[in-house]
């Protein structure tokens, strides 16, 4: 396709070069054809001049002719009228005339043929020139062609010789860069990337980085626990303190991507863990002896076994809990304690359509670090977020794992060496691949131009032969013209003849025709003024008559030349104008298949283009494959490390096993060897003794009572026993003591331990109760928040209201601001509020309760008192029509409120006592209802 796409751009290269020749024929012809028809009308109309000023000169010469007749006979008449005094020399003349009249008429006749012969030779002459003129023109045009043809031959090579560099450059490079390459003139099959050093470079250099990166890491967090965590660890390596593991975030991983939004959501990352209250209570009472500070502790066997197995959640949203992979499952209760079920959003949006969208509310930490508490609490933003309380791998294995400087140093320093060998390596592949795009894009530029040179060449050579042709025509033109030049030597030679017959001639006759001119001179004298003026007429008649001789005989050789230069021009005519409609026909042709071409090829270069998307689209994809496959094997390989260094790890524990089996032996025949001193512990209870001697006999332990001893621990204790026993003399009273204490402290221990249980329970049931009263709470806030709202609209027509909570967080600590918004008012604290817009909003709050919790019975103190007439019937039409669930007793002096009671109760005063009458303002109401509408009847 790719090839066929080429040979159609060159075959429109070429059709486009034989049209630009034949246009170009095509305008010299028709400027040719243009210059024939010129001459050719210039002939005909020379012709018709020439003919027309033929007649009209010969008029001239008949008038002259008669005139000079006339005249003559004037002169003869003067002469005869002197006769007698020039008789003499009259007939001196008329004998000297009669001598000479030969000779003149000879003359006349020879300068005739003498004009003639002239003419004819400079017309073939003129011919003649115009002839070598168009040889010379075409042989400089040969000249220029061959110029430009050399020229343009010079330029070829110099570009074929910048397409061969060009093309080893392009291997040069893509040979460094280790692709395979395929070049076929202009379509680049472009480069499969096969395996090179970026990818080695590259993931040298993410390994390098990754284990400085984790070095720091733990680093950094080994340096910066705090003095508590250092003192418990220290305690915890001396074998003082059993069952504390550390801090919470070093005891399980997540994944990178979630750091942010774990040190976000669960600040108590940074809380202590250890196994029992006990072990805690040691701790606690370690930190106050040391005074090294505060610590919150996690106790695992205190903390209540949650279920934290996967639930069902909105839009699958994961869950941090099930995000994070501990250290030992025994440590995901406390994982589960600190973080609940608290989702994990990727940004603020999806946030809240899970934490509100549904009927239960959602504790939700975002990516970014944003957290929506399920109490509708929002926190997070700011320039700075929380990251880094846990890692995305667990630091140490069983004791935290120490990285000093020289080897994080040796770290960075690997680091620095990976990412200068991949920045030279990208450095140099970048200017290599610069490189390459420039060539890639020059090359066919050059191509191209190569194409336009050979096809300019190619031009050049016809035109050259063309103008050999026209030069060839010429030529043979000349060769077929040979009679002319024949003609113009025998011109000449007449001419030549005609010249020295005529000079001879006058030679001949020249004493005669002095003496005639003394003679008639001598016949002036004696005639005087008149005859010589006659005899002027006379000759310049004759002059007069010679000129018109002259001029006809030109004409008569122009008419000549114009009808030569008719056939000449009509036939030139014809033969260009059949040239021409051949050409024009051939263009025509060559347009039509340059049509057909663009659209053929038009239509290739879609294709092409369709193929090279989908090459494009198949390399991305075996990209991809390549990555999968080298992906597949770097964990083949991993794997097969890993697999030697387990059998590795096989083979020590065999020969470890043969040694401990021999310890093992070894120890036991020391065991049996020991005793156990039987302690007197002083008690008369026999049973009690009994029980005693049976507890005195040495204990053997199985394996599995052997698994649960923590081998540093023991030998923790036994050190410290030796270093006692060494200190201090043995007393074995000591023991019994102990043995009393211990008891003791197991009875207490049992106590504490089930006060502890019960202030957990009691401390779950307020923290339940807590929770249940906050939800209950906001619960009825936002109901009521809304009647409130749609209360005063009503009351006030266009009013706004809002209860907000002054502390979010804690909504019992602070209150309630009560904002009200009057219409037309800005919002204002009600505190700020005039009497009448207090009384309103109070009101409306009153009514937003009522609406939320019905209340049976109200007693309400003249409030009315502040308010003008169309808010009191506002109030007083919506007790009357909204409140039918409850009794309203209202106190009140307005009589828009009062009348629409249904029952008035008068107070009134007489002689110092208060009275009261009540009455029924149903019935009273119901009579002037009919009493209206008696009247409209």
């Amino acid at each position: 396709m790719v090839k066929e796409l080429e040979r159609k751009e060159r075959e429109m290269v070429s059709l486009g070069e034989k049209m630009k020749h034949a246009r170009g024929k095509q305008k010299k012809l028709k400027k040719t054809i243009t210059e024939d028809e010129h001459a050719l009308k210039a002939a005909i109309a020379t012709s018709r001049d020439s003919e027309s000023e033929v007649e009209k000169l010969r008029a001239e010469l008949e008038a002259k002719e008669a005139l000079i007749e006339k005249e003559e006979a004037e002169l003869d008449h003067i002469r005869d009228s002197l006769k007698d005094k020039t008789q003499v020399f009259a007939d001196q003349i008329e004998v000297k005339q009669a001598e000479l009249a030969p000779w003149a008429a000879q003359v006349t006749t020879k300068k005739a043929a003498l004009d003639l012969a002239t003419s004819e030779r400079n017309l073939i002459l003129k011919k003649t020139e115009d002839v070598k003129a168009s040889l010379e023109a075409a042989q400089e045009t040969i000249k220029k062609i061959e110029t430009e043809s050399k020229t343009k031959t010079d330029e070829l090579k110099v570009l074929k010789q910048e397409q061969k560099e060009y093309l080893q450059g392009i291997r040069d490079a893509q040979e460094e860069l280790k692709v395979e390459f395929s070049y076929k003139k202009t379509n680049f099959i472009s480069a499969i990337p096969l395996m090179n050093e970026d990818t080695k470079l590259r993931n040298h250099f993410n390994s390098a980085r990754q284990k400085a990166d984790e070095a720091k890491t733990a680093r950094s967090i080994n340096s910066s626990k705090s003095q508590v965590l250092n003192s418990l660890s220290k305690l915890k390596q001396q074998g003082r303190l059993r069952g504390f593991h550390g801090r919470l975030g070093d005891l399980g991983r997540i994944d990178e991507k979630y750091d942010i939004a774990i040190s976000t959501a669960c600040p108590q990352l940074d809380n202590l863990v250890c196994d029992s209250v006990e072990t805690g209570q040691s701790c606690l009472a370690h930190l106050k002896q040391t005074n090294a500070g505060r610590a919150v502790i996690l106790c695992l066997n205190a903390l209540s076994a949650s279920d934290s197995k996967p639930i069902e959640t909105p839009e699958g949203a994961p869950r941090l809990i099930d995000l994070v992979t501990p250290k030992d499952e025994s440590f995901r209760v406390a994982f589960y304690h600190v973080l609940r079920d608290t989702l994990v959003a990727n940004d603020l949006t999806q946030a809240n359509r899970i934490a509100f969208g549904g009927k239960k509310r959602w504790r939700v930490v975002t990516l970014d670090g944003k957290l929506i508490d399920s109490s509708g609490t929002m926190s997070g933003g700011g320039s700075r977020v929380s990251k880094g309380l846990m890692g995305s791998s667990i630091i140490g294995g069983g004791e935290d794992e120490e990285y000093s400087e020289e080897r994080i140093a040796k770290f960075e320093k690997d680091v620095r060496k990976a990412e200068e060998k991949l920045n030279n390596f990208q450095t140099s592949k970048s200017s290599i691949e610069d490189e390459l795009n420039r060539l890639q894009g020059i090359l066919p530029h050059v191509e191209m131009k190569i194409t336009k040179l050979e096809m300019d060449l190619g031009g050049g050579i016809k035109r050259l032969e063309e103008a050999r042709r026209t030069i060839e025509d010429i030529r043979s033109q000349d060769n077929l013209e040979a009679k002319d030049e024949k003609e113009i030597k025998s011109l000449e030679k007449i001419i030549e003849k005609n010249q020295k017959e005529m000079d001879s001639l006058k030679t001949k006759t020249k004493s005669i025709e002095e003496e005639i001119k003394e003679l008639q001179e001598k016949i002036l004298q004696v005639g005087g003024v008149k005859l010589r003026t006659q005899q002027s007429k006379v000759k310049d008649l004759k002059e007069i008559i010679e000129h018109t001789s002259n001029r006809l005989t030109k004409s008569e050789v122009t008419i000549n030349k114009s009808k030569r230069d008719f056939e000449k021009y009509t036939k030139s005519l014809e033969k260009n104008s059949e040239e021409l409609n051949l050409i024009e026909i051939g263009l025509e042709e060559l347009e039509g298949k340059n049509s057909v071409m663009v659209t053929e090829t038009e239509a290739m270069r879609d294709t092409v283009d369709q193929a090279r998307i989908s090459l494009e689209e198949q390399k991305d994809r075996l990209v991809g494959i390549q990555k999968k496959r080298n992906e597949k094997l770097k964990f083949m390989n991993a794997f097969e490390k890993q697999q030697t260094e387990l059998k590795q790890l096989k083979e020590k524990a065999e020969i470890q096993l043969a040694k401990e089996k021999h310890t093992l032996e070894h120890w036991r025949k020391k065991q049996a060897s020991l005793k156990l001193i039987a302690i007197d512990h002083y008690d008369d209870d026999d049973d009690e003794k009994e029980g005693k001697e049976d507890d005195e006999v040495l204990k053997v332990y199985d394996e599995s009572e052997f698994e649960k001893f923590d081998a540093e621990m023991t030998k923790a204790e036994v050190a410290k026993l030796e270093e006692d026993q060494e200190r201090a003399p043995a007393d074995l009273g000591v023991l019994e003591e102990y043995a009393k204490r211990e008891a003791e402290f197991m009875a207490r221990a049992n106590d504490l331990e089930i006060t502890t249980n019960q202030r957990d329970e009691c401390k779950q049931l307020l923290d339940d109760l807590n929770s249940q009263r906050l939800e209950e709470f906001m619960w009825g806030f936002q109901i009521i928040s809304g009647k409130l709202k749609e209360m005063y609209q009503m009351i006030t027509l266009g009013g706004n209201a809002e209860l907000e909570l002054v502390d979010s967080l804690d909504p019992f600590s602070e209150g309630i601001i009560f904002s009200v918004m009057p219409p037309k008012k800005s919002w204002k604290n009600i505190s700020n509020l005039s009497g009448g817009e207090k009384t309103l909003s109070s009101l409306a709050l009153v009514f937003a309760l009522h609406a939320f919790k019905p209340t049976p019975l109200y007693f309400m103190d003249e409030i009315d008192a502040a308010l003008d007439f169309r808010n009191v019937s506002i109030i007083g039409n919506y007790i009357k029509d909204r409140t039918k669930n409850a009794q309203f007793i209202i106190i009140s002096l307005r009589n828009n409120m009062f009348e629409l009671s249904r029952r008035l109760v008068g107070i009134y005063k007489t002689k110092n006592c208060t009275k009261s009458i009540a009455v029924d303002n149903s019935e009273l109401l119901i009579e002037e209802k009919s009493n209206l509408v008696e009247q409209s009847v």
